[in-house]
């Protein structure tokens, strides 16, 4: 027989991890976890055309998402160019490449809202420069020894991380 202490221990057990759960929502934090992984491999795959295992293995090591490493995992569409994550099948996020936008997360059955606009169009410029190029494809060198120091220095990658992967330094 259990005794009505213990049923009363036991229910205020399962109280307080309802109204810890209802307060705190860990739902959200695991939905924030599978949005940001979907977009990720999105991403690094549809737009800088990379390796979508790697890439999801690279970002579960990251701090917050390494939590979900057992439970995560994902589905890649190439023909849809989409990723959908969930946690055991929950909580789950879904992101789509789109030509001249990237990724974008897709919440509910709400199609996202894409600007309407011709890429090519934007690149061209409407009315011609004002004045001359004033320098060519090569890299500009400051004539002043300090200026070249400081941009140097603060463009220098570090020995260990975090790396800080600037444009500037693979162009050096």
């Amino acid at each position: 027989m259990i005794s009505p202490l213990l049923i009363a221990i036991g229910a205020l057990i399962v109280a307080g991890a309802v109204v810890l759960s209802v307060v705190f929502r860990p739902d959200r934090a695991i939905r924030t976890g599978t949005a940001a992984v979907a977009d990720m491999v999105c991403a690094k795959t549809f737009v800088s055309g990379l390796d979508p295992g790697s890439v999801f293995a690279e970002t579960l090591e990251r701090p917050g998402i390494r939590r979900l490493r057992a439970v995560l995992r994902y589905r890649l569409d190439r023909s849809a160019k989409t990723v959908d994550t969930s946690v055991l099948g929950l909580l789950g996020a879904h992101a789509e490449f789109h030509d001249g936008v990237g990724c974008v997360l897709v919440h509910r059955a709400k199609p996202p809202y894409l600007l309407k606009s011709d890429i090519e169009a934007l690149r061209t410029p409407k009315t011609p420069p004002l004045l001359p190029e004033i320098a060519g494809p090569a890299l500009v060198e400051p004539s002043d020894p300090a200026l070249k120091a400081a941009l140097d220095h603060a463009f220098e990658e570090p020995a260990e991380p975090p790396y800080r992967r600037s444009s500037c330094t693979a162009a050096r």
